[in-house]
């Protein structure tokens, strides 16, 4: 697809064509996306955290070739912002918030509107209030720069901070694409939709057995991924080099081209004294990649 295809292609589903920055973020986050794409700025690019023969040399946000084959990185809309006070960050008090968000238009958002705004995907590696006097923040994928837990994350100390605001539109989850026709990746906060199934990854440390692993899924608001959904995914580009427990009581690795040190591609079967994760299925469209520990 051409460009003005591309913002098309976003607008039609709900989104919007992810910006640079969307894209540098996600890949400061552990996204990689061995694919051509469309952002906002009207060039296309690729996202890679390590050099494989799978992918390319040049570790980062390259350009693409001309000639090279183009999808688009879309990026979901949340209602929840993070508003900074004009002065500085983290000055506002819990009254301060309520009163800065009413000044543009909003309202302060609750935990649950960020438990929502988590689930869609959104992230954001800073702390902000909430109406219940506490301070969040939104982790999608844990690293040493922000918070080593998943979720919306409590913030420790000072009485002071950003806030979060929620727009007074109702945005709903907008699901990805149904068509595997056209290479097309979505951007949700800091994590990309691939293909017609919605696989997370989660470590946990690898440590978990299968019951486990189930209800770790089952916590989440999630299932655990069938072998058909890791297949699925496998067949849209989805690569983790990482044993997951999948439903069939069997972990295994999904891998795009066998390289050194993996000789089978596919989804593949782990030894048994390998260390697991889980793969879990959200019961919307969509396949992304994330971790836990």
């Amino acid at each position: 697809m051409d460009f003005n295809a591309a913002t098309a292609f976003c607008q039609s589903r709900g989104t919007y064509i992810a910006t640079f920055e969307d894209l540098e973020a996600a890949y400061h986050h552990g996204y990689e996306r061995c694919g051509c794409g469309w952002a906002a700025n009207g060039i296309s690019y690729i996202v890679v955290q390590e050099a494989n023969n799978n992918c390319q040399s040049t570790i980062g946000i390259s350009q693409c070739s001309l000639e090279s084959d183009r999808g688009v990185f879309c990026r979901r809309p949340t209602p929840v912002f993070l508003s900074k006070d004009p002065r500085d960050d983290y000055k506002m008090t819990l009254d301060e918030a309520k009163q800065h968000c009413k000044g543009k238009g909003t309202r302060l958002a609750t935990y649950e509107d960020l438990l929502h705004a988590y689930h869609l995907g959104y992230e954001i590696c800073s702390c902000g209030l909430v109406d219940n006097g506490l301070a969040y923040a939104i982790t999608q994928t844990p690293n040493h720069a922000c918070m080593t837990s998943v979720g919306v994350v409590k913030c420790s100390s000072p009485m002071s901070w950003n806030a979060f605001c929620r727009s007074s539109e109702d945005v709903t989850e907008n699901h990805p694409f149904s068509s595997s026709a056209e290479a097309s990746f979505a951007l949700s906060g800091r994590q990309f939709a691939i293909a017609s199934k919605r696989v997370i990854y989660y470590s946990s440390n690898y440590n978990m057995d299968y019951n486990a692993a189930t209800a770790f899924c089952q916590s989440r608001g999630t299932y655990i991924a069938t072998f058909e959904d890791l297949l699925t995914a496998y067949h849209h580009g989805y690569e983790r080099f990482n044993c997951g427990w999948a439903a069939n009581g069997i972990s295994y690795l999904v891998i795009q081209q066998a390289i050194d040190g993996y000789t089978a591609s596919g989804v593949v079967k782990c030894s048994s004294e390998s260390h697991r994760g889980v793969y879990c299925r959200r019961p919307t469209p969509g396949t992304y990649s994330s971790t836990h520990h």
